[in-house]
């Protein structure tokens, strides 16, 4: 029977899962990575106002959540984005459009280089804006993570008291910060958690995961006994325990998990599969969050097999997860009877 209580994140090695990185660092990436464009991308932000007390921080989230293609050009819809929802595309120049073809971003643009931002419904002073392309190297640290080789773009509108100042862009990533100008002074937006492309930000804490199996070790009968109907020896079968436990080493981690969760799959010595726990069984198809902490879960499985060769069998225990799935091995040894 299968007792489930959870999941993990991301491999590292046979046993760890995921390593932790303080730096979300970006080496030379493609001037298209600024803008990520994938159906299920989300950015969650904080807004945090610079000005007289009593303003308080409030949260925001952008989100792609469908596409669309038309005369052989794909078109991405961009909810709660500079204030609006917009269907947008990247090109290979590259730049952002807004259908039918408004000009957003010019990332290939050099460093100095000016334009005017065309946007339907965006923040005030936006439409007609003049943008400038400020840096291509700025490093920006928020809660989501420090990401380097951002690119600044400055804003001049024409409203005095509000629009846009300066937005940056962290590749692979998208919009990471902004600040605007508000009759009571700013206003400062930063990103504190998303996935793209199906990445999580920011990099989750290390998972480690282990496995128990009863017994490890068979010790094959002397003599096997005769079915006295056939007159033929009674071949042996084992029945094993195993368990799959990831754990959290440091701060609690958000995994997702869906279908059947987990396997378990033995081996013998020669590496062809024994035994596979899915093998001919029906799973509800489904996704579900959950929080793996310091103390961990476990997936259990007893099960049953034939017999075994003698040598040293693998057990690989795996948890179906996102973004990755996290699995480890046991060895099982089989020896002759004394």
């Amino acid at each position: 029977m299968l007792a489930l209580r959870m999941l993990a994140t991301r491999t590292l090695g046979a046993l760890a899962l995921a390593a932790v990185a303080t730096l979300v660092a970006a080496p030379a990436a493609q001037a298209a990575d600024y803008f990520p464009l994938h159906v299920g991308d989300k950015w969650d932000y904080v807004q945090t106002p610079v000005g007289p007390r009593g303003l308080h921080s409030t949260l925001m989230s952008s989100s792609i959540d469908r596409k669309t293609t038309s005369a052989g050009v794909t078109w991405f819809h961009l909810v709660n984005f500079q204030g609006g929802d917009h269907w947008v595309r990247e090109t290979s120049t590259p730049r952002v459009l807004e259908r039918p073809g408004d000009l957003w971003y010019r990332w290939g643009a050099a460093v100095g280089a000016s334009w005017t931002m065309a946007i339907n419904g965006g923040l005030p002073g936006s439409d007609g804006a003049t943008l400038t392309l400020g840096s291509k190297t700025e490093t920006v640290t928020v809660s989501a993570g420090t990401f380097k080789n951002c690119i600044r773009i400055d804003y001049k509108t024409n409203v005095a008291d509000a629009g846009v100042t300066s937005e940056w862009f962290a590749p692979g990533v998208g919009l990471v910060k902004r600040i605007e100008s508000r009759i009571y002074g700013s206003m400062l937006t930063e990103l504190s958690d998303a996935v793209v492309a199906g990445k999580v930000y920011p990099v989750p804490p290390p998972l480690v995961a282990t496995m128990t199996v009863t017994p490890d070790t068979i010790t094959l009968p002397g003599i096997l006994p005769v079915d006295p109907t056939t007159g033929l020896p009674i071949q042996p079968s084992y029945n094993f325990t195993a368990t799959l436990h990831i754990a959290a080493t440091g701060a609690s981690v958000k995994v997702t998990e869906g279908g059947y969760h987990c396997d378990f799959i033995l081996r013998d010595p020669n590496g062809n599969e024994v035994y596979r726990w899915s093998k001919g069984k029906m799973f509800a198809q489904y996704i579900r969050n959950v929080t793996i902490n310091k103390n961990g879960i476990d997936y259990s499985v007893t099960f049953s097999t034939g017999p075994l060769p003698i040598g040293s069998c693998s057990l690989e225990g795996i948890a179906v997860i996102n973004p990755a799935p996290a699995s480890v091995f046991m060895p099982i040894t089989v020896i002759a009877a004394p």
